[in-house]
């Protein structure tokens, strides 16, 4: 289907990002009953998640970002100590 449908090049690879591409109006009209199991909808879709990740696209989160700040803050202490 999404090859039929133009989103895909001739090394099988998404043209477009699928957060701004129309793949979910090719999925709809060449495979219709995908929609029995999967909305289609962004953050939603087990379909849209492997797209992005297929697309190479990453999200950031904010869970436990306190953590994630704290290891940026030691690495940079530790790097200022070693010069």
């Amino acid at each position: 289907a999404f090859q039929r449908g133009g989103l895909l090049d001739e090394n099988h690879m998404l043209t477009n990002d699928p957060r701004r591409s129309d793949w979910r109006s090719v999925v709809r009209d060449r495979v219709p009953e995908v929609l029995a199991f999967d909305s289609l909808v962004a953050d939603q879709s087990a379909i849209s998640e492997v797209l992005n990740v297929a697309y190479c696209v990453h999200e950031i989160t904010a869970e436990r970002i306190e953590t994630i700040l704290d290891v940026f803050d030691r690495a940079v202490v530790a790097a200022g100590q070693a010069k």
